[in-house]
């Protein structure tokens, strides 16, 4: 039940601004036990913003994404990739400027459709856990974060990060 929480006030403003393009790169291990968990928050839970987990449901190992924008709540799950397998596996979440928004584990697409929704909210940046107290704790390794806004990562940039045989260090 680890986390690592950066308080938004400590956060210069142009950083973490979800408003328009982003690109969130995390590489995971989850628990083989996880079931509801979320390894990535940036949100109030409320009006703004994002968070990303795993969640066991009908499809067994699923991830999901929340997008909080307004008093409107939007939710993308599924995968066909089995996260809770026991190996690593890059999860990536990117917003284009033509406000595509595309879900990607292990490199291929998993989700792919327009969100234009501002998600940058003044809430604490957390990974292990969800907003607030959290319910949702992560067990599991987060080996490698990157978070770009204002921007994104083309495809070659992304496999150079995702193809590296750099071994995952844990904290």
């Amino acid at each position: 039940n680890d986390q690592v929480k950066i308080p938004d006030a400590t956060i210069p403003k142009a950083v973490i601004d979800f408003s328009n393009q982003f690109d969130i790169i995390m590489l995971l291990k989850p628990d083989t036990t996880s079931k509801v968990a979320t390894f990535f928050s940036k949100s109030d839970g409320l009006t703004k913003g994002i968070e990303l987990g795993i969640q066991v449901g009908a499809s067994p190992q699923y991830i999901y994404i929340e997008l909080y924008t307004g008093s409107v709540l939007t939710t993308i799950t599924g995968t066909n990739v089995d996260l809770r397998d026991g190996g690593f596996h890059w999860i990536r979440v990117k917003r284009d400027g033509a406000n595509l928004l595309t879900v990607s584990v292990d490199g291929i697409v998993e989700y792919s459709n327009t969100f234009a929704g501002d998600l940058t909210n003044t809430a604490n940046l957390v990974f292990g856990n969800n907003f607030g107290k959290g319910s949702r704790h992560y067990n599991g390794y987060i080996a490698h974060a990157r978070i770009y806004c204002g921007g994104y990562l083309t495809d070659s940039e992304y496999n150079i990060i995702s193809g590296s045989r750099e071994q995952p260090l844990t904290m």
